[in-house]
């Protein structure tokens, strides 16, 4: 398969995908992982890319309200929740994020006000390797290994373009951000300060060696008519952020074992139990 740029970035992982029958469109999915250590490595090159919108487009190039897909970053939670989190500063005895979600658009999307046709999958193409490719434009290329029974996925390799590609960030930008600053990749590659460095005054600087793995699952889209991506994605963002239901307080209390009155209560009711079951 022959891909037009330089110096694509190749990642490894699972391939999977949601359909939605009435309107016609296919979610498709890989599942991988973005890490801070080895510069240079796919890995490392995939955490540079998962950048706050801000990072990406200023206000000015917006041309409309369509291209807006994210919220504001809040800075001082990522600062004194999250980063203290991972560090193992909170009263939790171990941290972990789920999966950064991140749609993958053309660059350009966000700011032309005549877009450019969104990526249509391309033929298969099969290699010497027992390989299945399907590239989307020059932008990323899907390819799925050959299983030993002949079948092929869902594991494979995600090769993209960062030259031609934006990953945006649709759930999880405090949580990509927090652990980009862990990895030293906070500031801009020209190094100049930005205005919310201030908010990092009291952390403390990164430490010497991060060697946590971030989940990510990056996502396109796939339809037999035009599609655009950015309202499918704005549909999703408020999906993801509003279907999240709060843990209900009585089960807090029965499940934190941080709070002294969390662990008498749930003594008490343990005790209760030995003695007649609940119905």
């Amino acid at each position: 398969v022959q891909h037009h740029g330089k110096d694509r970035i190749k990642i490894n992982g699972l391939f999977g995908s949601f359909e939605t029958p009435n309107e016609g469109i296919t979610v498709k999915y890989f599942s991988t992982h973005a890490s801070g250590q080895n510069p240079g490595t796919s890995q490392y090159r995939l955490l540079e890319e998962l950048k706050p919108m801000r990072e990406k487009v200023t206000a000015s190039e917006l041309k409309n309200l369509n291209s807006l897909l994210q919220r504001d970053l809040n800075d001082a939670r990522v600062a004194t929740q999250l980063i203290p989190y991972l560090l193992g500063k909170t009263s939790s005895k171990v941290a972990f994020f789920p999966a950064i979600l991140g749609v993958l658009i053309p660059q350009g999307f966000l700011t032309e006000e005549n877009s450019a046709t969104y990526p249509e999958p391309g033929d298969e193409e099969t290699d010497e390797e027992d390989e299945i490719s399907i590239s989307y434009g020059d932008y990323w290329t899907a390819t799925e290994y050959e299983n030993t029974d002949g079948s092929f996925g869902p594991l494979g390799e995600l090769s993209l373009s960062p030259d031609e590609t934006d990953i945006i960030v649709l759930d999880g930008q405090h949580r990509g951000n927090a652990f980009r600053y862990l990895c030293g990749l906070l500031k801009k590659d020209d190094g100049e300060t930005q205005i919310y460095d201030s908010f990092y005054e009291e952390v403390g600087g990164p430490p010497q060696e991060y060697s946590s793995e971030l989940p990510v699952n990056l996502i396109w889209f796939e339809k037999d008519s035009n599609i655009d991506p950015k309202i499918i994605s704005r549909n999703l963002f408020v999906d993801v952020n509003n279907s999240a239901k709060k843990v209900s307080k009585s089960r807090n209390i029965l499940l934190d074992d941080r709070l002294v009155t969390s662990l008498l209560t749930r003594f008490f009711y343990s005790g209760v139990a030995s003695q007649c079951s609940f119905k």
